[in-house]
């Protein structure tokens, strides 16, 4: 059990370390595999908190997004599909390593954005949220309160399924980064000391 949950939680984790924008032709013609990395941010960005404290989780990013390479622009206004899944797990044991369903920890305030109920398997594990659209940007804002002690780690997962408004090609991906923000504490998670942050996982610990 402990190995299945290390094992989706690194695939939702798992981000795009660059902006790049790419596209395959179907074999209906449609250009897709289109994708952005955006920048997302923790804060306040600290390593030990206090039971009852806030952490705010932030993705603020424009709808008009250009690739880096061809200066392309991509309009997402309208679009479907922005959105994150968050992973939540308390480290239950470090040796093994044994991971804990965490989402009862914490207490939620959603700023912005949509809340969209997970599978009932899955709702001591993962929250999932849609983005607000206004003003010609994308945001989602949560407030995080932990109830209990420890060490914990949550991820803001890629939008593998965003379409454009009036159209289900060309779709796109797009993928959440913490490193050019925030620090994530990798060296709180055994074994993580000297890792290079790629994505959008966060470390923290509870007194």
């Amino acid at each position: 059990m402990a190995f299945r949950k290390i094992a989706k939680l690194i695939l939702t984790s798992v981000a795009i370390t660059h902006l790049f924008c790419s596209c395959v032709k179907n074999i209906l013609g449609c250009h897709q595999s289109f994708s952005f990395t955006v920048n997302a941010k923790v804060y306040p960005d600290k390593d030990t908190v206090n039971i009852g404290d806030t952490i705010f989780v932030e993705v603020n990013f424009p709808t008009m997004l250009s690739d880096s390479s061809s200066n392309a622009i991509t309009d997402l206004s309208g679009a479907s599909g922005v959105s994150t899944d968050m992973g939540f797990v308390k480290l239950a044991s470090d040796s093994p390593i044994v991971l804990d369903d965490a989402v009862p920890d914490f207490d939620f305030e959603l700023i912005y954005g949509k809340e969209i109920p997970p599978r009932p398997q899955d709702k001591e594990l993962i929250k999932l949220f849609s983005f607000d659209e206004t003003a010609g940007r994308f945001l989602f804002k949560l407030a995080i309160i932990p109830k209990d002690t420890g060490t914990f780690r949550f991820g803001l997962a890629s939008a593998p399924d965003v379409e454009q408004k009036n159209s289900t090609c060309p779709t796109f991906t797009l993928n959440y980064l913490l490193k050019n923000t925030t620090n994530q504490h990798y060296y709180l998670y055994p074994g993580g000391t000297g890792v290079s942050p790629g994505g959008a996982d966060y470390y923290f610990y509870v007194k």
